[in-house]
């Protein structure tokens, strides 16, 4: 999915018919981009039936601004991809 929808009501309509793909087959795994605030990353996979299993977002090695979106993925088996 790329990037927070404009409201997580939204998101996760779009969220539960990604899933649907799943269920039927369609799918084999979902993931997210562009999401950037580590709470957003947290809150997407807790309300997530089927977790996210790629986060990609850009990277920089000297911002650090991923540290903790790298963390959680790593705690959670989910591939950070950049």
């Amino acid at each position: 999915m790329h990037g927070p929808e404009d409201s997580w009501e939204n998101h996760f309509k779009v969220w539960r018919t990604m899933e649907m793909f799943v269920d039927e087959g369609k799918v084999r795994q979902l993931g997210i981009s562009n999401f950037y605030r580590v709470e957003d990353v947290k809150f997407a996979y807790e309300q997530a039936r089927i977790k996210p299993k790629v986060v990609q977002n850009r990277f920089y090695s000297d911002s650090g601004h991923d540290v903790e979106i790298r963390k959680f993925c790593q705690e959670h088996d989910i591939e950070y991809q950049s």
